[in-house]
């Protein structure tokens, strides 16, 4: 007598044969790239002087997208070391993003969210090592849409932070910020670039090819094990 198949055994097989085929594609299927199209946005020089810029376009519009983020550097010369001075800000008063300098020479990157959101009011990250008066320094920064800020200064170690933030941008300027007693006392250039931003991959033919064929074998077994002939063995089969 021929010994009949058990259905739970081809309701394993169809289950692994299925979940083989999930599993492929969860790690082909295509996935969320971050495309790189650095571009500067804003470069401007200070001389213990201020450049007001108001809403700029380009650097508000980036920070405004949910998988936007910018980078930038700033270098020069502090003459003087004397309380808070910002290389540079992007909204009024204690809002949005600044780059500034303490009496003692440490430097940090500053984001403040507007008190009636969600998000953190106040983060910062400090850099390693410290900006001396008179010294050529250079500091790289960069905010991202991950909520990520980098400080780093010189040759020293970059520092990050993680946070919930919201930078707003409404008035950017270099060589101030806050108020006017943060004026930067000496020579500095800013540059501001854009770094990127998210986009989906998109199927290729054979990606597409191989999801049809998942697809109809996927329905080729469900329709084998619903179906009464296939899961009960013939009456011929029944006896020896």
């Amino acid at each position: 007598m021929t010994k009949p198949i058990a259905p739970i055994r081809l309701i394993v097989t169809g289950t692994l044969l299925w979940s083989i085929g999930l599993i492929w594609l969860l790690v082909t299927f295509p996935k969320e790239t971050f495309e790189t199209t650095q571009r500067t946005l804003l470069t401007g020089a200070t001389n213990d002087s201020i450049i007001p810029l108001g809403s700029h376009p380009e650097i508000c519009r980036v920070l405004g997208q949910v998988w936007g983020s910018i980078e930038g550097e700033t270098e020069g010369t502090i003459q003087t070391l004397k309380g808070y001075q910002n290389l540079f800000q992007t909204d009024d008063g204690n809002l949005g993003i600044r780059l500034e300098v303490s009496q003692s020479g440490v430097a940090a990157l500053v984001v403040s969210s507007p008190p009636e959101t969600s998000f953190e009011k106040f983060v910062y990250v400090v850099a390693s090592g410290l900006i001396e008066e008179g010294k050529k320094f250079h500091l790289y920064f960069r905010v991202s849409f991950d909520g990520g800020l980098t400080l780093k200064l010189d040759s020293q170690p970059a520092q990050t932070v993680y946070s919930n933030i919201n930078p707003t941008c409404q008035n950017v300027q270099l060589g101030v910020g806050y108020d006017i007693s943060r004026k930067t006392i000496g020579t500095t250039k800013t540059t501001i670039t854009e770094v990127g931003r998210a986009g989906l991959s998109s199927f290729r033919g054979s990606e597409i090819a191989i999801i049809l064929l998942f697809v109809i074998g996927l329905t080729l077994i469900f329709w084998a094990l619903t179906k009464d002939d296939f899961l009960r063995p013939s009456r011929g089969n029944e006896k020896s």
